[in-house]
């Protein structure tokens, strides 16, 4: 079998790290099948696997849209594959071979979290929701079959009528853990780690909120490590911004801090994944997306949304040790490697 997987627009950071990590794992398991990748780059060669390149514009989104729409079906009917994977949200219209689309982009997925065109640090964010999101709920309706990253993803999709049930596969992403001795550990209740990025949907402004209050009620005796670039409009000396930092470091702060995870918007939220899986104590925000991937995990807490002061009285619960009363184990969970059924799914006659 002949397999086109299209990633063209993965090009640094996470999204070629994942990348990579698929191809990694098909150059070691072809399984006999003839495996082909569309990128515009590739820092890394490979045995097995035949790299097809295009070149990138600057205009981003609109060669995406030439592709999806003009330029995709020629190329890849061209190359004539049996299955042609598009890993980047959305279908390629013309396309002969079966057709799986990858959904990884929740933000049209959560209209409840609003942005504005009219600021600039929220104008993409709003054009991925309200433009690039009727694009992604048709390219989902089209497919012949979707993967997705979590049953959240798969109940939203069905809620919303664009798919069956039976035609979405749920593949959780790899969670590849860095090996720990197993050791029990007392918790350091003063130390808290927030995970996150300057996107509105982090929720960021929860986190100063929060620390006001406790202030104010003359707790102060803790530490808040947030992994962005210091804001200037924020000068508390119970926040500390790290800026971002290695994957080391942060299983440091995951193993001797606890986790905090305020994001609103999410498809499969790694960063709880891998605190789980290293026993970290966990306060997070209560959405779907959190409660399925801490439903069967004791070491955590959700608080609301919608209410600072539930936030606060949990980080005021964990200083003062009414939760998370027990040590912190880590049980060396080291890598659940799921390409493999990735592979299968696209690969099933």
């Amino acid at each position: 079998m002949k397999i086109l997987i299209n990633n063209y627009a993965a090009e640094k950071g996470g999204a070629l790290t994942v990348l990579e990590g698929l191809m990694e794992y098909i150059d070691e398991n072809t399984n006999g099948h003839e495996w082909i990748f569309l990128l515009n780059t590739t820092t890394k060669k490979y045995n097995n696997i035949q790299i097809l390149t295009m070149r990138k514009s600057r205009l981003r989104w609109i060669q995406r849209l030439l592709f999806d729409f003009i330029v995709g079906r020629r190329i890849v009917n061209k190359v004539n594959p049996d299955v042609y994977v598009s890993m980047q949200n959305t279908f390629t219209y013309g396309v002969k071979a079966k057709q799986f689309v990858y959904i990884h982009q929740a933000i049209p997925f959560y209209k409840d979290v609003k942005y504005s065109f009219f600021k600039k640090d929220e104008r993409k964010l709003y054009l991925i929701q309200n433009v690039m999101g009727k694009i992604i709920f048709k390219s989902v309706f089209n497919a012949e079959s979707i993967i997705v990253q979590s049953n959240t993803m798969k109940e939203k999709i069905v809620s919303l009528n664009l798919k069956k049930s039976e035609l979405i596969n749920v593949v959780n992403p790899n969670c590849i853990i860095a090996k720990f001795e197993d050791t029990i550990k007392p918790i350091n209740r003063n130390c808290f780690i927030v995970v996150t990025s300057n996107h509105k949907y982090k929720n960021n402004n929860i986190i100063y909120e929060a620390v006001k209050k406790l202030n104010i009620e003359k707790i102060s005796d803790f530490t808040i490590y947030m992994t962005i670039k210091k804001d200037e409009n924020i000068n508390n000396d119970n926040i500390v911004f790290l800026g971002n930092v290695s994957r080391n470091v942060l299983f440091d702060y995951y193993k001797n801090c606890i986790v905090i995870m305020t994001s609103l918007v999410e498809s499969y939220p790694m960063i709880l994944k891998e605190a789980c899986s290293i026993g970290s104590h966990i306060i997070a925000v209560d959405r779907d997306y959190t409660r399925e991937i801490l439903a069967e995990y004791d070491n955590h807490v959700l608080y609301d949304k919608d209410n600072v002061q539930s936030l606060v009285d949990s980080i005021k619960n964990a200083i003062n040790a009414n939760i998370f009363n027990v040590n912190k184990v880590f049980d060396n969970q080291i890598t659940t490697n799921n390409w493999g059924q990735f592979c299968k799914v696209i690969t099933s006659e």
